[in-house]
């Protein structure tokens, strides 16, 4: 028998995944820069590690544990069914990867944006094993089914209530014409509520057979069929409001699934046929509705719902056409199906998870930047499979397939073999959840919650079909009293013997009624506390801001700590049967269970809680750093890198700001005193010149590039870093060093990014400031060849052409400038200017209202309005204009206005 020290640990682990299912999908942070899907992986991943430990101490427990014992059991825990082989095939092709990747350490640790590394990759598959392991009896499935569905709820309310514009959060985003609930994304929100879709139907559906079967019927008997059917109306509205077409797909092909199959197996031939026939008559509807010049095309105009129903075969405009491009390419760049069949040795292992921003680079299709930003690479291709390819090779892809595969066979199987109604109902719920996600990551994204709910679903099928799961009754029947006259008619003897057995196992059952008795409602009060303190705490740091005065560290570990005691709390009260086991098995080992915990801890808080902390820091940082507190955000930017810093992204914004404070800094003596990272925080930047502050800012990017030296961006900010320096440096000889060396980099980021036209363009700008025009029309040349559409392209062409007293070439790529990009405020302010030089004073006006329009605070552009209605002898506006440019010019203009000032107001008089 387990002790109880042993059996608590299995409750760790129960109450882990129960944890698990809750957080992942419901836990947001409003501290930190990124919110949603970081966040939630990284309390996944320490979940799953505290999990660990408590299965490692379980273990030694264990009556016989040793190394070698371990090795077995793992062998065949692997090996018992195909399901949890994939799953170990799949884990070693995702190690296999990350140790050829192209950049190991983002592979391990995840990238800034995603975190979906190695060790997210761990953590699912870690959960799988230890559900299917540990999933023994009918009701844990319950409680975890139950779980699953009860976390739906607040997040469906919340995704209707962004629906009515009342969500009390200040989105930056538009959250009411597609809400995006508690996953930051209407897509991702969708995706999830798919896959608890079909376990809410198996439940109404179980329901609803149970009220049937209740002999007589009562109110009482309606509420749980009733709570179910309102609670799959808000899930299905709530997708229905996320307007997002992959996941409505996949919806359709998990819920025929679920029809069809279950009529199958219940011999519903009539009914099969009809729901075929409903279904193919919904996709004819569909596909019609696709058709632009088809007669239901009027119907899109009706709703914006059928409007996007109706636009899912477009792939000429939008996100079908940024897909496509993504996956394809344009000609130029050929896209991800370029990136994996460029080198043998990635087609089959991959370039490893995380990687496909760094590497996609040269395969770039330049038409993207007419459907995105400009600057954004992609990192998924929004189809996960492909992506499979692109970071883990054929081999993760067939690994995955091969999951895929054996979970269906053994779903389906299982199905056919399961006697009991309700099991069948589970594992046909199981079974569309897994398709419509499947379906679903076909145009989409796997996140946190849709894999953690993946690999679960998947252990439930694994864990019945081995056995290891066994399905009784809920509730056994109360057994019928022996007759007494069989019972007279047994020898006396017999009678003893049965008796003596019956009082034998009567004493145990006695006392576990009168256990479960006691700890039923007095067991749930912990419970039901901590819960309504989770939700006090929830709504007092969320609306309203509490705890924004904690450190960092405090508030994340606080978070996990209360997360963590409520994973204890759960424990304790389903370990309540384990009252009359022994404490301990192995008191010797007491001290190797504190240091296993401590190990555990110190990792946790120092490891994978690590990017929330810093992501913290980071937002205090950008925070103080918008509000010109410069000095004052870099401590908090230093506490971002300190606590995660394998991570570039922070280190570029770190280095930013070093260089924008030396841009305002006075000319003073280099002292050096930033030779290093760790240099940086005795910095004060008001006793320091602009040569310390841009050297600082150098160590800084010159890092973030040896962090991640396959990454254009760092590259290109080492040659932005020396071509604002050199343009701050008055000797010569340090001048050309500098634009060298920001030539060199530039160069070196166009060999890394070839087909990304906005590069040419900033190092065509480089050569301008050397005055090697030629050179920089034919960088211009080939940035417009890759896309002619980029108005910094245009505008840069007219400033040459301005410069060589091409007038009317001027005035025309100025004008092209302006149609591609109407707030273009160079093109304006250049196209004004030119107007000028042609002595077109009304129409340089009218240009030049135009650029202080989408730049109000410019002060040049205001100054040079006042010479403007000066010559046009509109004195008035001159010095109101005069009077502008002096409020928002820097002190070195100053002089030079006042006396332009002084002037006007001297011919006005």
């Amino acid at each position: 028998m387990q002790s109880r020290l042993g059996s608590f640990c299995e409750k760790i682990l129960e109450a882990g995944w129960l944890a698990a299912v809750v957080v992942v999908p419901l836990f947001f942070d409003v501290f930190s820069s990124r919110v949603f899907e970081p966040d939630k992986l990284s309390l996944l991943r320490a979940i799953v590690l505290l999990m660990a430990a408590a299965w490692l101490i379980r273990f030694l427990e264990s009556t016989s544990s040793g190394a070698g014992d371990l090795r077995s059991r793992l062998r065949a825990l692997v090996l018992e069914s195909p399901i949890n082989l994939g799953a170990a095939l799949m884990l070693g092709a995702y190690v296999l990867a990350t140790i050829l990747s192209i950049a190991p350490v983002f592979s391990f640790w995840g990238s800034y944006q995603r975190l979906q590394g190695l060790l997210s990759v761990l953590a699912y598959i870690g959960i799988f094993f230890f559900a299917s392991q540990f999933l023994v009896r009918r009701e844990q499935v319950e409680r975890l089914i139950t779980t699953i569905l009860l976390t739906s709820l607040p997040i469906a309310l919340y995704g209707i209530l962004q629906s009515l514009g009342r969500d009390p959060l200040p989105w930056s985003g538009d959250v009411v014409f597609r809400v995006t609930g508690t996953m930051g994304n209407a897509i991702f929100l969708a995706a999830y509520l798919i896959m608890v879709v079909p376990l809410t139907l198996g439940r109404l559906v179980s329901s609803v057979g149970a009220t049937k079967s209740t002999t007589p019927a009562n109110a009482l008997s309606f509420l749980r069929p009733g709570f179910y059917g309102l609670l799959l109306l808000l899930q299905l509205t709530t997708t229905v409001l996320t307007q997002s077409r992959g996941p409505w797909l996949g919806l359709i092909a998990g819920l025929a699934v679920f029809v069809l199959l279950a009529l199958l197996r219940e011999r519903r031939v009539q009914q099969f046929w009809i729901s075929v026939a409903v279904l193919l008559a919904g996709l004819a509807f569909i596909a019609v509705l696709n058709v632009p010049s088809s007669p239901l095309a009027g119907l899109k105009t009706t709703s914006p719902y059928l409007e996007r129903l109706g636009s899912i075969a477009e792939t000429d405009s939008a996100t079908g056409k940024v897909r496509l491009l993504i996956w394809t390419g344009d000609g130029v760049g050929s896209g991800a199906l370029g990136l994996i069949t460029a080198d043998p040795f990635r087609t089959i292992f991959g370039y490893g998870p995380e990687t496909m921003q760094i590497a996609y680079g040269k395969y770039y299709p330049p038409e993207l930047a007419h459907v995105e930003a400009r600057n954004a690479s992609p990192d998924r291709s929004h189809n996960d499979y492909l992506d499979s390819v692109v970071t883990t090779g054929l081999i993760g892809l067939l690994a995955q397939l091969f999951v895929l595969g054996a979970f269906a066979v053994i779903a389906v199987r299982s199905v056919w073999r399961a006697e009991d109604f309700g099991q069948r109902l589970l594992l046909l719920s199981l079974l569309a959840a897994v398709v419509a996600h499947s379906v679903e990551v076909l145009v989409g994204i796997a996140i946190a919650a849709t894999r953690t709910y993946f690999w679960l679903d998947l252990a439930i099928v694994a864990a019945i079909a081995v056995g290891r799961l066994q399905w009784s009754p809920l509730k056994a029947p109360r057994a019928t009293p022996a007759s007494p006259v069989a019972a007279s008619a047994q020898p006396r003897t017999r009678r003893i013997r049965a008796a003596e057995r019956g009082r034998a196992v009567e004493r145990p059952q006695r006392q576990r009624r009168s256990s479960s008795d006691t700890t039923g409602w007095t067991g749930a009060l912990p419970i039901a506390v901590y819960l309504a303190v989770t939700i006090v705490l929830a709504l007092w740091i969320v609306p309203f801001g509490g705890g924004r005065g904690l450190q960092p560290v405090v508030l994340v570990v606080g978070t996990f700590v209360w997360i963590a005691l409520g994973i204890f709390v759960g424990a304790w009260q389903l370990n309540a049967s384990a009252v009359n086991r022994a404490s301990i098995r192995r008191p010797n080992y007491l001290i190797l269970y504190g240091l296993i915990m401590l190990i555990a801890s110190f990792s946790i808080v120092f490891y994978l809680l690590s990017p929330i902390t810093a992501d913290v820091y980071f937002k205090k940082a950008q925070a103080l750093d918008e509000g010109g507190r410069k000095q004052q955000s870099l401590p908090e930017y230093l506490g971002a890198i300190n606590w995660t810093s394998y991570m570039d992204y922070y280190y570029v914004f770190l280095g930013r700001l070093m260089l924008e404070t030396a841009g305002a800094a006075p000319d003073k003596p280099e002292t050096r005193q930033a030779a290093s990272i760790g240099d940086l925080a005795a910095l004060r930047f008001d006793q320091l010149g602009r040569e310390d502050l841009a050297q600082a800012s150098l160590v800084v990017l010159t890092t973030a590039r040896d962090l991640s030296p396959r990454n254009a961006d760092n590259t290109v900010n080492l040659g932005r870093l020396y071509k604002t320096w050199a343009e701050m440096t008055a000797d010569p000889a340090k001048k050309k060093e500098r634009m060298d060396l920001a030539n060199s980099y530039f160069e070196q980021a166009t060999q890394l990014s070839p087909n990304i036209a906005y590069l040419y363009v900033e190092w065509a700008g480089l050569d301008r400031m050397q005055g090697l025009n030629d050179q920089a029309a034919q960088k211009l040349q080939q940035a417009i060849q890759l896309d002619d559409k980029y108005a910094d392209a245009w505008v840069q062409m007219a400033e040459l052409a301005r410069t060589a007293k091409n007038l009317p070439q001027a005035t025309e790529y100025y004008s092209k400038a302006i149609g591609l990009n109407p707030s273009s405020v160079p093109a304006h302010a250049g196209l004004g200017m030119v107007y000028y030089q042609q002595g077109q004073l009304n129409q340089a006006v009218d240009a030049m209202l135009q650029a202080a329009r989408y730049a109000p605070t410019d002060a040049t552009i205001h100054r040079n309005l006042a010479l403007f209605y000066r010559d046009l002898r509109i004195n008035d506006k001159a010095i109101a204009e005069t009077q502008l440019a002096l409020r928002y010019a820097p002190a070195s203009q100053q002089a030079e206005l006042k006396s332009l000032l002084d002037d006007l107001q001297k011919n006005k008089g």
